[in-house]
C-alpha cells in the first residue's frame, strides 16, 4: 500500500485543520500519483493508489494552478457520469 509513512504523517497534520477528506499527490512526469484519505469517527480509510493526468480538470489540479483550495461534490451534478466528465481521473 503506502511505501512510506510520509503520506500518513502529512494527512494527520492536515486533518488537524478539520478536513474530512484530502488527496495527497506527488509529481510523476505527465501525471500525479497519490492517495485519498477520508476520516470518519471509526477511523481512517485510504484509497488504492490514484493517478491523475496533468491535463485533467480534477479539483486537485485546479487547486495547484490557482494556489487555493478548490473542492467539488458529485452531489452538485445531475449524475456521477456528469461529475466524472467534469473532473476526469484515472485510478490505479
Amino acid at each position: 500500500m503506502l511505501d512510506n509513512d510520509i503520506y500518513m504523517r502529512l494527512a494527520g497534520l492536515i486533518f488537524n485543520y478539520n478536513y474530512s477528506s484530502i488527496v495527497i499527490m506527488q509529481d510523476k512526469e505527465s501525471f500525479l500519483e497519490g492517495y485519498r484519505f477520508r476520516r470518519f469517527e471509526s477511523g481512517l480509510i485510504i484509497s488504492e493508489p490514484l493517478r491523475i493526468s496533468v491535463d485533467s480538470l480534477a479539483p486537485v489540479l485546479l487547486s495547484r494552478r490557482v494556489s487555493k483550495v478548490i473542492s467539488a461534490k458529485s452531489s452538485d451534478y445531475n449524475s456521477q457520469a456528469e461529475f466524472e466528465t467534469a473532473y476526469p481521473f484515472d485510478s490505479g
